[in-house]
C-alpha cells in the first residue's frame, strides 16, 4: 500500500530529527539543539518529502549520521583519545558508503566531510601534535572502507553523466536566477522570498554567533555539508531539471543557523530590556515563519496524493502493442525506471497481460517487435521520421494538463486532431485536473481519465 511505501522514509525522516538534536547537544549547546530540531521537524519541506516514498528522508538520516560520527571521531582524536585504528574511523566509511548509496548528488557531502576531516588533520599537524597524523590516518581508514565498496561505481557514473553532452535541444535552459529563488523559498518552508531570503540572512548570523563561541571546527563542517551541495547545481542544471531538493543538506545548516539565533536573542546575561527585545525578535521570527508554513502543512497533511493507480488503469485495461505512453512533462514519470538524462523518450507498451512499461534508449535499432522506439521528437515532433508511420496510438499522460497542454500539439498534428475544436475539447478535460491521461488516434479521444490531488 501507499502508506506502506511511506513509513519507512517517515521513520528515517524522525530519526534525523533526533540526530539533529543530538548532534548539535554535543557540539553546541542543548538549547541551540533544541531549537534547531524543532525547526527542522517543522520545516513543511523536511515533512513533505520525508513523508515521500522516495529517498530524501534516507539521505537525511545518513548526512546527519555521518557528520556525528566524523565529528566525534576528529575530536576524540584531537584530545588524544583514540588512534587512527579506531573503530569510529571504520563506522565513517560505512557511513559514506550509505550516504553515496541513497543518492548520486551525496557524493559532494562525502567529499565535503572529508575534505573537512583531512583540513582538521592538517591544522593538528600545523600545532607539532601527533593527533594530525592520527586523523590523517583515520581518514586513510575511512576512505579505504568507502572507496573499497560500490562507492567507485557511483563516482563512476557521476564522471560520465558530468562528461556526457548537455540536455536535449528541446528542453529550454534552466533559469538560474528563478532556481536560486526556488532554493531559497521552498528549503525555507515554501514562503515568500523575502521571507524565505531574511531567514536564510538570520541563519547567516547565527554561523558566525556559533563560531564566536568558540565552536569554530564545527561550524565550518556544517558550512561544508550545507553548501557544498551547491557544487553539484551547474551538473543538475546541465543534465537534468533542476529541483530545490537537490540542495536537501542545506537545510540541516539554515535549521541550526535559525535556532542559534534565537538562542543568541533570549539569552539570559543581559540587561532585562535586551532580553525582552531578544524574546520579542524571536516570537516574530517564529509566530510568522510558523503562520506562513501553515498552508503547506495543511496540504501535506489533508490534501490526497496523486491517484497514480488510478490514472494508469484505463492504459493497463485497454492498451495494445504497438501503442505508445508519453508523458508530460517528460521527466515526471519513468514507469518502470526514470528516463534519467534521456529525455523526451517514448514509453513502448507491452501486451497488456505483461503488466510491464519498458524504456528504451533513444537511438537504439528498431526491433522487430516494437519500431516505435524513438524519441518523442522523432516520433510527433521536427525532428519526425516520414518514413516512420504513426503508432496505432499514443496514451498521454499529462501532469498538471492546464500548465502542460500545449506540448501535446505535435500529437494531436500526427493524428490530424490539431484543430481548435479537438483542443478545445482536449482543454475542457483537462480543466482543474492534477493528472490527465487520453488515449489519441485517428478516431478521436477515448478511454479518458482525469485525478485530482497533489504531484508528490
Amino acid at each position: 500500500s501507499g502508506l506502506a511505501m511511506r513509513v519507512p522514509s517517515a521513520a528515517y525522516g524522525a530519526m534525523s530529527v533526533l540526530l539533529f538534536y543530538l548532534l548539535l547537544a554535543r557540539f553546541v549547546g542543548w538549547r541551540v539543539a533544541v531549537i534547531s530540531a524543532l525547526l527542522l521537524a517543522a520545516n513543511p519541506f523536511m515533512v513533505e518529502w520525508t513523508r515521500n516514498a522516495r529517498m530524501y528522508g534516507h539521505q537525511s538520516f545518513w548526512t546527519i549520521l555521518t557528520t556525528i560520527v566524523a565529528a566525534a571521531a576528529v575530536y576524540r582524536a584531537s584530545d588524544r583519545k583514540i588512534n587512527w585504528l579506531d573503530w569510529r574511523w571504520w563506522l565513517l566509511g560505512t557511513c559514506w558508503m550509505f550516504m553515496h548509496a541513497t543518492q548520486t548528488q551525496s557524493l559532494f557531502t562525502v567529499l565535503a566531510i572529508g575534505l573537512w576531516v583531512g583540513a582538521m588533520g592538517l591544522f593538528e599537524l600545523a600545532r607539532r601534535s601527533g593527533a594530525g597524523l592520527h586523523i590523517i590516518g583515520g581518514a586513510a581508514v575511512a576512505s579505504f572502507v568507502y572507496l573499497t565498496s560500490w562507492a567507485l561505481t557511483g563516482i563512476g557514473k557521476m564522471i560520465v553523466l558530468m562528461n556526457r553532452g548537455g540536455r536535449s535541444e528541446h528542453i529550454e535552459e534552466p533559469d538560474l536566477m528563478a532556481s536560486i529563488q526556488g532554493v531559497i523559498t521552498e528549503l525555507s518552508g515554501n514562503v515568500p522570498l523575502w521571507w524565505g531570503a531574511l531567514l536564510w540572512l538570520v541563519a547567516t548570523i547565527g554561523f558566525v554567533y556559533v563560531a564566536m563561541r568558540g565552536k569554530g571546527r564545527f561550524v565550518l563542517l556544517m558550512a561544508m555539508v550545507s553548501l557544498v551541495s551547491w557544487l553539484s547545481f551547474p551538473i543538475i542544471s546541465q543534465k537534468h531539471f533542476f529541483a530545490p531538493r537537490y540542495l536537501w543538506p542545506a537545510m540541516f545548516g539554515l535549521s541550526m543557523g535559525l535556532g542559534a539565533m534565537i538562542a543568541w536573542l533570549c539569552e539570559q546575561k543581559r540587561e532585562a530590556w535586551q532580553r525582552w527585545a531578544g524574546v520579542g525578535v524571536s516570537t516574530a521570527l517564529i509566530g510568522i515563519s510558523v503562520f506562513l508554513w501553515l498552508p503547506s502543512l495543511h496540504d501535506s497533511f489533508t490534501t490526497s496524493r496523486m491517484q497514480m493507480a488510478t490514472a494508469f488503469d484505463p492504459i493497463r485495461q485497454h492498451s495494445t502493442e504497438g501503442e505508445v505512453v508519453i508523458h508530460i512533462p517528460d521527466w515526471y514519470v519513468g514507469m518502470q525506471e526514470y528516463s534519467g538524462y534521456d529525455f523526451g523518450q517514448a514509453t513502448v507498451i507491452r501486451p497488456p497481460e505483461a503488466g510491464q512499461f519498458t524504456v528504451r534508449p533513444t537511438g537504439e535499432p528498431g526491433s522487430r517487435s516494437n519500431p516505435y522506439h524513438h524519441d518523442f521528437y522523432e516520433l510527433f515532433g521536427d525532428d519526425r521520421n516520414a518514413d516512420l508511420p504513426n503508432p496505432p496510438a499514443a496514451w498521454l499522460f499529462m501532469v498538471s494538463p492546464d500548465e502542460y497542454l500545449s506540448k501535446a500539439d505535435e500529437m494531436l498534428e500526427a493524428y490530424g486532431l490539431n484543430t481548435p475544436e479537438h483542443k478545445a475539447k482536449l482543454a475542457e478535460l483537462a480543466k482543474g485536473a492534477q493528472t490527465l491521461t487520453v488515449r489519441i488516434s485517428e478516431a478521436g479521444f477515448d478511454h479518458v481519465v482525469t485525478t485530482q490531488g497533489r504531484k508528490r
